[in-house]
């Protein structure tokens, strides 16, 4: 099925600061569940990750683009080769939602040939939810983006985040 038995895949993580993307990596590089009082980072965070995915070797580098704005230049300076951005809201904060269009437009200029993904992190602070599943879920589906949610503190989903986004790269989907 696939030319190769090894690739390469280069993955962004993009959003809003405090919508998990710290926390994110955090999870891979652990596959624990996290503390809320976590430290945030101040520059973008890096994670080599190796798996393998239907007999396929992939070495995975994912890299953090801090949510502060003037953080952002390290985006242009690490965005050759990239093949998905990860765009990361927080479902107890309708700004970072509203956020991610921005976010969209930078990567769209310089990803030229990533495929893009949204998730929506926190789900397990349940009563703290403001963005109900079907709104973004609709939002999302507008836009023409794949969509899913996670808990990096419970660990929900985030295995699977990597694998479905590995699948749609060696698939082409």
């Amino acid at each position: 099925m696939y030319s190769n038995k090894t690739k390469y895949l280069k993955y962004f993580l993009l959003g809003d600061i405090a919508t998990g993307k710290s926390s994110f990596l955090t999870a891979i590089r652990e596959n624990m569940i996290l503390d809320q009082d976590q430290d945030q980072p101040i520059s973008s965070l890096l994670l080599f990750y190796q798996f393998t995915y239907e007999s396929v070797k992939v070495f995975l580098n994912v890299i953090e683009i801090p949510g502060k704005t003037k953080k952002r230049t390290l985006f242009y300076h690490g965005s050759r080769g990239c093949d998905a951005c990860i765009f990361f809201y927080d479902v107890t904060n309708p700004d970072s939602l509203k956020n991610i269009n921005h976010a969209i437009l930078l990567a769209t200029d310089i990803c030229l040939n990533a495929q893009f993904f949204v998730v929506g992190n926190k789900i397990d602070l349940i009563d703290k939810r403001l963005i109900a599943f079907e709104e973004a879920k609709k939002y999302f589906d507008e836009l023409g983006l794949q969509f899913w949610e996670i808990s990096c503190k419970d660990n929900v989903m985030i295995k699977e985040t990597i694998e479905i986004i590995a699948f749609n790269l060696l698939n082409k989907v």
